[in-house]
């Protein structure tokens, strides 16, 4: 490390200052500039597969990328609870980067599901922030193995799509701490990934990409962070601020460089600072040599994604043990989803697989004797001739599979969730064929949340989550046992919306979210206030009958027997969950600390032993501005869910016992208890007021300039130009809600000839200075010409 830091400082004394601003800055969309010796470096994304594009470019997925293996999203590897496997996913898309050039890989996304409602929670893993953080750095660890880097993602509290180029998350400092910084602190410390993106949002008032507070006090010099800052596509508004706040490299080409040189020139940015980011850039650059060992083997890949897929599938209910099904039964298969399975959601992430599994002819493979019935169509339309049809097929055959699940555009980036339900076609013919058939077995998929109002009519349920390009394989391989049903839920699934903590502050508003519910997100709130669940957290099924027997503590370890009085081998996910019993400290009722993935073989009896760690009893002191831990007794609770844990032993941690003041939270009946004002005392003073817009900037959003002629001029023309950039709906829609929620700055995104100085004539036109706009506009920025 020492000889590259050294090599890197030999070339930043050979850069001129127009050089080192050209670092601080991408090339075009996918690279950064080459630079005398330097090479261009490659950045891509994604968190489940390579989407590089090799023609024109864009940052939503709405343009064709080369082949590569489709993975299982981030919310169906997840539910594995499996860190090898997580390794072994970043591995295998690393050999895929490095066949393609790509130094470094945009992912993964470790942010919290605040709410079921995300629009890109398939790219997220958990509510958990150890779950989210410990497979988030399994997954880079895999990557990086083979010296391809990532860039974790996104720092921080990006949430929401909703106007999230402009939103500002209002989040008190405790709930910051331990649960929307804490699975990045955990991936970064462990993992140590090569990059940190920013998210496009504010925190608190502040810009992501110009928090000092984010991007130095805690990523640097808290948490001892080496490595580099990347914007998200588009996400600076002001690059001098960004810089002296710790962001190193802008992403895409945007011609910033003309203001870093003239910044220096006019002593609004020191040389230092410049220097020092660029010295980072250079050590980031130089250690891009991925090399490949062995040739790339694509077959080895996608039997990777199918057991990937197969490990994450969840069998969430089997009633009478309809499951699993045997050869010699016939079954009818309903459902298009069936034919043309769901293996991902819409945007950045999306990749173009290289094949995928079909579920139809994987049951053919296997000799199963099925017959296949539409049921319902995927359009917004009611059918009785699909219904009456798999009505008659339903007399001839022994067991029933119906597929289930979300239409791709109720998925997608830069667009949240409206609801949890599924289309209204899926739910009548439920309604209708379970009023004549009752062994029926759904296959649901989906990125997130569904509500189920049939759940108690029918006997078996699986939830694929989107499972990549092999999950129609994977789900034979679970129907027939030929892998067991090992998943859990890494996110509770609610009965209903309206009982998620944040129903009343989420995506209500383009300019601030207020996270009222502070640390009681998930399992932590349905805990806290004694609320059912429809699936709780950690919960899943398998075809074993599985025993906690017996805990004990010894020698600072936790030893727990578990045995399997099954006749088959099943993988086991064996659960840990910390109870503080000292009520003088804000915290949920039990939060889970650590897990183990093990195999149990027929009849067979293990011991799982977990290490105390001081991590399991720390709570984030806001008197002292850091996590502590407190002394007392603490219950530590083990088991296959954060709702069935049958064993439990009591452990005194000999340390100063802390306290807190009281506040409405302590005695939370529900959400709907807490007020502004006991928020505002969590927070620590007034929330933010914004205030209604009088004159337009850069950062002004594209749908707040409705309100003048010219931007209804202006908005007409893009969106006609984006209907024609993007012919099929999904395209344009993801577009279109891009455009509308996002600032006029983005209108120079990828186009390093158009800078600021020229957009901001279209802000002066907005501002009624029309003539001086204009000329603002179309004339060239004289900085370039001194290039």
């Amino acid at each position: 490390m020492e000889d590259l830091h050294q090599k890197a400082k030999k070339i930043l004394n050979t850069l001129t200052l127009e050089e080192k601003a050209k670092l601080t800055v991408g090339k075009d969309f996918w690279h950064t500039y080459s630079i005398k010796e330097l090479k261009s470096v490659m950045l891509t994304d994604g968190p489940h597969g390579v989407r590089k594009q090799v023609g024109k470019a864009d940052h939503l997925g709405l343009q064709e990328a080369i082949p590569a293996t489709c993975f299982p999203t981030s919310c169906a590897l997840a539910c594995s609870f499996d860190r090898t496997l997580l390794y072994e996913v970043g591995k295998a898309i690393a050999e895929e980067c490095i066949n393609e050039h790509v130094s470094i890989l945009l992912g993964p996304g470790v942010n919290i599901k605040r709410s079921p409602l995300g629009g890109r929670n398939f790219e997220y893993y958990s509510e958990d922030p150890y779950v989210s953080g410990l497979l988030g750095s399994s997954f880079i660890q895999g990557v990086q193995s083979l010296n391809v880097g990532t860039s974790i993602k996104h720092f921080a509290c990006n949430n929401q799509e909703y106007a999230r180029m402009v939103n500002d998350s209002i989040v008190d400092e405790k709930a910051l701490n331990e649960l929307y910084l804490k699975p990045f602190e955990l991936a970064i410390k462990e993992a140590h990934p090569w990059s940190v993106m920013c998210s496009y949002n504010k925190i608190n008032g502040v810009a992501t990409a110009s928090n000092r507070m984010l991007l130095k006090k805690i990523l640097k010099e808290e948490w001892s962070y080496e490595g580099i800052v990347i914007s998200d596509w588009g996400a600076v508004s002001d690059k001098v601020l960004s810089l002296q706040a710790g962001l190193h490299l802008e992403m895409p080409a945007s011609s910033s460089e003309l203001d870093v040189v003239e910044a220096v020139q006019q002593n609004r940015l020191s040389l230092e600072v410049l220097d020092a980011c660029c010295l980072d850039l250079l050590c980031f650059i130089l250690k891009t040599t991925p090399t490949l060992q062995k040739p790339m083997d694509i077959t080895s890949h996608h039997l990777l994604a199918r057991k990937a897929a197969a490990c994450s599938i969840i069998l969430a209910k089997n009633k009478e043990d309809i499951l699993p099904l045997t050869p010699r039964e016939k079954i009818l298969i309903i459902g298009p989803f069936a034919k043309k399975l769901r293996i991902q959601g819409s945007g950045s992430s999306k990749v173009h697989p290289y094949r995928v599994d079909n579920f139809l002819e994987e049951l053919t493979k296997k000799n199963i004797d099925f017959d296949f019935k539409e049921g319902y169509t995927l359009e917004n339309s009611i059918n009785d001739k699909l219904l009456k049809e798999a009505l008659a097929a339903a007399q001839k055959v022994d067991k029933i599979v119906v597929f289930l699940g979300l239409p791709e555009d109720c998925e997608k980036e830069g667009i949240d969730r409206k609801d949890l339900n599924l289309p209204s076609q899926q739910l009548f013919f439920m309604g209708e064929f379970l009023k004549v058939y009752a062994n029926v077995i759904v296959v649901l998929q989906s990125g997130g949340v569904v509500h189920l109002p049939f759940i108690n009519q029918i006997q078996g349920l699986l939830i694929t989550h989107l499972g990549g390009e092999a999950i129609g394989g994977a789900i034979v391989d679970i129907l027939y046992a030929d892998v067991q049903p090992s998943a859990r839920f890494a996110e509770t699934w609610p009965v209903k919306l309206e009982d998620t903590p944040c129903f009343e502050n989420f995506a209500n508003a383009i300019e601030q979210t207020i996270y009222k519910e502070s640390v009681f997100v998930g399992y932590r709130y349905y805990d806290k206030i004694h609320q059912e669940v429809l699936f709780p957290f950690g919960y899943g099924l398998s075809y074993a009958k599985i025993k906690y027997k017996s805990i004990r503590c010894e020698d600072q370890q936790i030893l727990v027997t578990i045995e399997n009085s099954s006749d088959f081998s099943v993988d086991e996910i064996v659960q840990l969950y910390v109870s503080d019993t000292n009520k003088n400290i804000l915290r949920p009722i039990k939060e889970l600390k650590s897990w183990q993935k093990i195999r149990l073989n027929p009849k067979e009896v293990k011991e799982v032993i977990f290490s105390i760690e001081d991590s399991f009893f720390e709570f984030y002191f806001l008197e002292a501005h850091q996590f502590r831990v407190s002394g007392g007794v603490y219950e530590l609770w083990v088991g296959p869910s954060s709702r069935h844990l049958p064993l439990m032993l009591v452990y005194d941690v000999e340390q100063k016992i802390y306290s807190e003041p009281q506040n409405a939270y302590f005695k939370m009946k529900n959400i709907k208890d807490i007020k502004m004002d006991d928020f505002e005392k969590l927070y620590g003073g007034p929330v933010p007021k914004y205030s209604k817009q009088t004159y337009f900037t850069l950062d002004s959003t594209w749908q707040s300039i409705q309100q003048t002629f010219l931007g209804k001029i202006l908005l007409k023309y893009a969106t006609k130009k984006l209907k024609a950039d993007n012919p099929t709906e999904d395209a344009y829609q993801i577009a279109i809600a891009t455009l509308y929620n996002g600032p006029i700055r983005m209108m120079g995104m990828g186009l390093p000839h158009k800078t600021k100085y020229q957009l901001q004539g279209i802000v002066d036109m907005l501002n009624g200075r029309l003539i001086s706009g204009l000329m603002k506009y179309l004339k060239q920025d004289k900085r370039s010409k001194k290039k």
